[in-house]
């Protein structure tokens, strides 16, 4: 049996963790794609002449190469970044003309500083692909640094012109598709609004767009009674939008289709409508909008509670409240960690790996890499074994 951590590291005392808060390509592998990238760049050398450019997020994982649990999942988003002289040009939506979030920088050896605590190390660049990592000053813990994986946009536009060499018609995907020149959400809610159509709803619909024939339709995958006015209304707007498309690259199609989810929300305090783009599952709708404030108040309530409960060694209510804090979101993996210290401490070694698998389920490296250093004939080595502390 394993001896209490605790008495070696003063485990769940030290500090408490902070809570922290894609569309899938089937006609294209990226990641084979970034496997060619970086088996052409096995040195991992940076060049720096090639940083200035225009660069398409296609991964992102921790720097210890664990997978990031989100809401939204980090698939469903999309990031695209233009780098100049002095400024990073964020851009989050792969149609919508929004206004890039930009960030002055300055440039020192292979750091890319941002402010004065915070800034990304550069640790690949070349021609085709660059992977940075988060830098802040206070903090150099890899489990929380992000590690994040971009292509150059030209690249992924020869590649899918490759793949479409032969075809009439395509279907568009966030890394390869027409952008709007102005919003079309604007109008779309002032058209609701006028038909007086809105209200709480959401569903899922398809663009097609016809470069040769300058036309654009509309149709919508789910069509109850309920929402044909407010669907009419949709349409009358979009189909009327050819103009507001920008087609360089692809007037050689037919037709090109563009799936979205369509939102509407009204409250006491608020009304609008939302567009997700290449969204075709409407049980992610809610998900872009991230992790309500009520449920996040209470994901920390719990969490803390699990401290209190810990520190007045009631174990078993600790282990519980926990469980509830992941159990809401399912992205908390602090709260597990946390779990298998507890079980470690108390000497419930089945358990501990239990959860252990779970977090290696989960991709997280830690748990896997204390599993592969730690077990022998199923049961926890006595020696003392890095956890992750608890404030």
């Amino acid at each position: 049996m394993m001896k209490s951590l605790a008495k070696k590291r003063p485990l769940l005392t030290v500090s408490l963790v902070e809570l922290r808060k894609c569309y899938q390509v089937l006609i294209i592998n990226l990641f084979i794609l970034l496997a060619v990238l970086l088996s052409n760049n096995a040195s991992a050398q940076v060049d720096l002449n090639n940083l200035r450019n225009n660069w398409i997020q296609v991964d992102v994982t921790r720097l210890d190469g664990s997978k990031i649990l989100a809401v939204p999942h980090v698939k469903d988003v999309f990031q695209s970044l233009k780098i100049d002289d002095n400024k990073l040009y964020f851009n989050s939506s792969p149609v919508s003309p929004r206004k890039a979030f930009e960030i002055p920088y300055k440039l020192l050896g292979h750091t890319i500083i941002t402010s004065e605590f915070a800034g990304y190390e550069i640790q690949m660049l070349s021609k085709d692909s660059l992977i940075y990592s988060e830098k802040f000053k206070d903090q150099d813990d890899p489990e929380k640094l992000k590690k994040f994986t971009f292509v150059r946009s030209g690249l992924l536009d020869e590649s899918f012109n490759r793949r479409y060499a032969d075809s009439l018609e395509i279907r568009a995907n966030k890394f390869f598709t027409p952008r709007l020149k102005s919003s079309i959400e604007l109008p779309i809610m002032k058209r609701i609004k006028s038909d007086n159509n809105l209200y709480t709803t959401n569903f899922l619909g398809e663009i097609t767009i016809y470069p040769k024939k300058k036309l654009v339709t509309t149709e919508f995958k789910e069509k109850p009674h309920s929402n044909q006015e407010l669907m009419n209304s949709i349409r009358s707007v979009i189909d009327k939008s050819f103009a507001d498309w920008e087609l360089e690259g692809f007037k050689k199609y037919d037709a090109i289709r563009i799936p979205f989810a369509f939102n509407s929300e009204i409250s006491k305090t608020y009304e609008g409508i939302n567009i997700f783009f290449f969204c075709e599952d409407k049980k992610k709708i809610k998900s872009y909008f991230g992790i309500p404030p009520q449920q996040q108040r209470e994901e920390n309530r719990l969490f803390d509670e699990g401290i209190q409960a810990y520190q007045q060694k009631e174990y078993d209510v600790a282990i519980n409240l926990f469980k509830k804090c992941f159990d809401l979101s399912k992205i908390n993996v602090d709260a597990l960690y946390n779990m298998v210290a507890i079980y470690n401490e108390t000497g419930q070694t089945e358990k501990a790996i239990e959860i252990l698998n779970q977090l290696i389920e989960l991709g997280q490296v830690r748990a896997q890499k204390f599993l592969r250093e730690n077990i022998a004939n199923s049961s926890l080595e006595s020696h003392s074994v890095e956890q992750r502390p608890i404030k």
